[in-house]
């Protein structure tokens, strides 16, 4: 049996698994079981669903991706928080504020929502 070499791994190779046009900035690796004071929870895939926390109290999670969008174009997401939690999801283009949005988890666990933003301008 042949050990492999060890491999670099930063969080931001989390994109590479979930969609490769996006790009991962200032995730933390955090705690388990949604982290402690101080100290987020983790970065991880679940499933085909990328959950992130930020690095650290200050700087939230970035999530950059350069596009080109059509005359009708627009950006589609899903976002969720966990249980007990909430975070704020802002979205810009071109350095204009399209969303600014608190995003809560539900009474049962995670509570999806479909986040639609039209790129006309």
């Amino acid at each position: 049996m042949v050990a492999q070499p060890a491999e670099v791994f930063t969080l931001a190779d989390l994109t590479q698994y979930w969609n490769r046009d996006w790009k991962l900035a200032q995730a933390g690796f955090g705690g388990a079981g949604g982290g402690l004071r101080g100290l987020r929870g983790n970065t991880y895939l679940e499933g085909d669903a990328l959950a992130t926390y930020p690095r650290d109290e200050v700087r939230g999670t970035y999530l950059p991706r350069v596009v080109t969008p059509s005359a009708a174009g627009k950006l589609s997401v899903e976002v969720a928080a966990d249980k007990g939690r909430v975070w704020l999801l802002e979205i810009f283009a071109d350095n204009d504020r399209l969303v600014s949005k608190l995003i809560e988890g539900g009474t049962d666990g995670r509570a999806w929502e479909l986040v639609e933003v039209p790129l006309q301008a």
